[in-house]
């Protein structure tokens, strides 16, 4: 058996009088540098692999996703599960679709994109440099729960390599920690994680099934910058989604998607599914607001977490009286 490489690129464009925008399909094979159409016989099997997937309306829908991420620009395109992509698309052409400060700007499509991970990257580079205080250089990516999510090995792989190199400087070993945090209801789930995303994502964490994975995705850079999307269907006759939301380093917008997923990932046995270094563990990994919230069964880095917080909070009251004194 031979195996091509195959990429499928899909875009898309406002359709007048339709919610639904036209969609553009293009198919190519590689044999070595070279890029090339495929035969008719590829398309049709690459069609069938497509229409095999089905996307239910399951977890929040657009409009609740909205409201969480208070996102008053998507909010006057959704209804329900149904984002108006084409009236979205016109009302960017019109530049109707800001947030009103340079500090939050909207992102179509995936974040690992080479025109958005070019802004991403950007952002991210003036808001380190603009950083006052201690960064911490953990980056958490709460997946998706939707067919092909991540699916774009390559550019995604590269998007990775390319935040770990710049987040590498601020650890004091070099060593920059990206986790994906999947979705591990049991061990069929969790090998399925692993072989779709062992090598593009230096860490897998795994969270038992009282975590929420549904249609929204979220990037973190704990007080740095953060990335939220609501994985809409722009067409109801595939399942492709088109991830819409926005990038921002508004420290309220921040503290908010931080929150968000705090709340999503409390109670749940979290476990580390793979690491490219077996010196990690969920200290390492994870900010300690976030293990906090997990479940004990998830190890002793948890007790450690609650340990060190409280510690902490007694100082913090301690500081206060004697301030009261003076």
């Amino acid at each position: 058996m031979v195996q091509l490489p195959i990429e499928i690129e899909v875009s898309y464009d406002a359709s007048a009088g339709s919610i639904e925008p036209q969609k553009f399909t293009r198919s190519y094979e590689y044999l070595g540098n070279t890029r090339l159409p495929l035969s008719n016989d590829l398309e049709a099997h690459i069609a069938d692999f497509l229409g095999e997937h089905k996307l239910d309306e399951f977890g929040i829908d657009c409009e609740v996703f909205c409201k969480l991420a208070n996102d008053k620009v998507l909010l006057q395109f959704a209804n329900g599960y149904k984002f108006d992509y084409s009236a979205w698309i016109e009302a960017r052409e019109q530049r109707k679709t800001g947030y009103g400060t340079s500090l939050t700007t909207g992102m179509l499509g995936a974040v690992y994109l080479p025109h958005n991970s070019k802004l991403f990257i950007s952002m991210l580079h003036n808001a380190l440099r603009d950083y006052e205080g201690n960064i911490v250089p953990k980056a958490l990516w709460y997946s998706s729960k939707v067919p092909l999510w991540g699916a774009n090995g390559s550019q995604l792989s590269r998007f990775n390599r390319d935040l770990g190199d710049i987040l590498g400087n601020y650890a004091d070993d070099k060593v920059a920690r990206i986790s994906l945090l999947h979705p591990s209801a049991d061990e069929g789930e969790k090998r399925q994680e692993r072989k779709r995303h062992f090598g593009r994502f230096p860490t897998g964490i795994g969270l038992t099934s009282e975590a929420k994975f549904d249609r929204l995705e979220i990037l973190l850079i704990p007080d740095v910058i953060a990335l939220v999307q609501y994985h809409g269907q722009p067409n109801s006759d595939s399942a492709l989604t088109l991830p819409i939301g926005y990038i921002t380093v508004e420290p309220e917008r921040l503290e908010l998607l931080k929150n968000l997923m705090i709340k999503r990932i409390e109670g749940v046995v979290a476990t580390i599914n793979w690491s490219e270094s077996k010196l990690e563990n969920l200290t390492s990994l994870l900010p300690v607001e976030f293990l906090i919230k997990l479940n004990k069964k998830s190890g002793e880095d948890v007790d450690a977490a609650i340990q060190k917080m409280q510690i902490a909070n007694r100082a913090e009251t301690a500081r206060a009286i004697l301030s009261l004194r003076k």
